[in-house]
């Protein structure tokens, strides 16, 4: 009750998590393709691969995405492959320790086409033996046969978007598959992986805080689901949601239901998103390319986003001029944004916050310049409640791990800050300037 009077009655409660960003800086910036990554090397340790096909188009997915085709699913692939191969030019070392598949809904590729992708990294990457390959995956695409198929060609996760066990949620939402779907997807995933990552929705319409506990209890009694990932649903359309102070209180049981259940509160990335786990079933994925110091990370396919060479890199989102561009020997990329050494340090606290702390002694800073540089944001968020810091860390509170977008915010540049997030809007606007005259601005790498 403590925490929730706090939560209610803070100043930025009207403005509680606003302020997502999928990366930093979020400048959008045409591509100089002479001075790609400023001469930096680039070193990888993961991959991030964008698969925007959907057998259906859910309402709440903000995601780059299209109805699936097989045809154009093939010719996706094979640009891919090509993508992968551009890169290898450039990389000095390599160490993947995370492959993601990622959408969209990547189970809408045929095992045969994963095998193939995966089979390209292998070739052209070093690759970690213990490489954690994650696959985003549709309940009704989860059979055994498909499941032994995808494990034996390499991935070692799945995670599916369960979204709710309530028929009449999963309705009201749009989702293409029913409850039934949802425990038979969990049980063949755990017959043949020991473990499933699951997705769960709260703050929908209709839902009330007896609904939302009973989700959370259906999903805990569930053998083998040792990673949750809990969204506070944001429609686009003007539906009728609970109240802000309803959905706080989705939050807090939430927090509380699954810490009593052994699920640990361990990341924040998406806005009004928490990510829980057992121990041991932490998503490198997620830790990896947002706790500081983030790790490089290529960012494959139509969507994507990465981070290599000290540069956050955006490829455009048409789907057919993605794959005519890679056909044609040059980069998708619509954005290239380098990260200078002011940049860097922000981002490594704008990025690192989402896993509740950001350990000093891990950044290439010394702890002293680290306190100076940031003296006023830590005074500022030390008064809101939402930090402790000591000489060499940054943990937030119980009420900090409330507001981490409002937290993320409180370290963005001055520049940073009045740009709005880029989203499908923006990125088709810069795609729309760079793709249409690619032959002349974006060197081939070929």
């Amino acid at each position: 009750m403590k925490l929730f009077n706090e939560m209610i009655n803070h100043e930025l409660f009207p403005f509680r998590e606003s302020e997502y960003i999928r990366w930093y800086p979020k400048s959008l910036r045409e591509p100089n393709f002479e001075l790609l990554f400023n001469g930096y090397s680039l070193n990888p340790s993961g991959i991030y691969i964008h698969i925007p096909f959907c057998d259906k188009i859910c309402n709440f997915c903000p995601y780059n995405k299209r109805l699936t085709n097989q045809t154009l699913i093939y010719s996706y692939v094979e640009a891919l492959l090509k993508e992968i191969k551009n890169y290898t030019f450039m990389i000095e070392n390599s160490d993947i320790k995370f492959i993601y598949f990622g959408g969209g809904t990547p189970s809408s590729l045929k095992p045969s086409d994963i095998e193939k992708i995966l089979i390209n990294i292998n070739d052209n990457f070093k690759v970690n033996a213990d490489v954690e390959v994650t696959l985003e995956s549709h309940p009704s695409h989860l059979t055994i046969d498909f499941l032994k198929e995808v494990k034996k060609i390499g991935v070692t996760r799945i995670s599916t978007g369960i979204q709710a066990f309530d028929d009449t949620l999963l309705k009201s939402l749009g989702s293409q598959h029913t409850s039934e779907q949802a425990f038979k997807a969990i049980e063949n995933t755990s017959k043949v992986f020991g473990s499933v990552a699951i997705d769960l929705l709260f703050n929908c319409p209709t839902q009330n805080l007896n609904n939302w506990e009973k989700q959370l209890e259906t999903a805990t009694k569930l053998p083998d689901v040792d990673h949750l990932s809990c969204y506070s649903l944001i429609l686009p359309s003007n539906e009728v949601q609970p109240s802000k102070f309803e959905e706080a209180e989705m939050t807090l049981l939430m927090d509380e239901y699954l810490s009593e259940k052994g699920f640990t509160h361990y990341a924040s990335c998406a806005s009004g998103g928490f990510d829980y786990s057992k121990d041991g079933y932490q998503c490198v994925y997620e830790k990896s390319h947002w706790s500081a110091p983030q790790a490089e990370f290529l960012g494959l396919g139509a969507g994507a986003m990465g981070f290599v060479g000290n540069t956050a890199t955006v490829n455009g989102l048409n789907i057919n001029k993605y794959i005519k561009i890679l056909n044609d020997g040059y980069m998708p990329l619509v954005s290239t944004s380098y990260t200078n050494e002011e940049e860097l340090l922000r981002r490594h606290f704008v990025l690192g916050v989402k896993t509740l702390k950001v350990d000093f002694n891990k950044i290439n800073f010394s702890n002293n310049y680290i306190h100076e540089f940031f003296r006023k944001e830590f005074e500022t968020l030390n008064d809101w409640g939402f930090i402790n810091v000591d000489r060499s860390s940054l943990i937030l509170t119980d009420l900090g791990r409330m507001y981490v977008d409002s937290v993320s915010a409180m370290f963005f540049s001055k520049k940073e800050r009045e740009v709005a997030h880029p989203e499908e809007p923006e990125i088709r606007e810069i795609e729309r300037k760079v793709y249409n005259n690619y032959k002349g601005s974006i060197k081939a790498t070929l």
